[in-house]
């Protein structure tokens, strides 16, 4: 995997945690989120596995710039 790929995947899990902690919380207050949160978090463990995987190698810094939306 490329410098600058392996960095996108750490944005990515960090956006998609993000994401998913908001979805929870949103679900601790009633709103019918069941079906996107188990989608996000699927990305987010696939992600997390191919993060694991590239343990180690090197990566770029790549600007991140994240919002969340409800």
């Amino acid at each position: 995997m490329q410098c600058g790929q392996a960095g996108k995947i750490k944005n990515k899990v960090l956006k998609l945690m993000a994401t998913v902690i908001k979805l929870e919380a949103q679900q601790a207050q009633g709103a019918d989120v069941a079906e996107k949160l188990a989608a996000e978090t699927t990305k987010l463990d696939n992600n997390i596995a191919t993060d694991k995987k590239n343990a180690g190698n090197p990566s770029t810094a790549v600007p991140f710039d994240a919002d969340i939306s409800a």
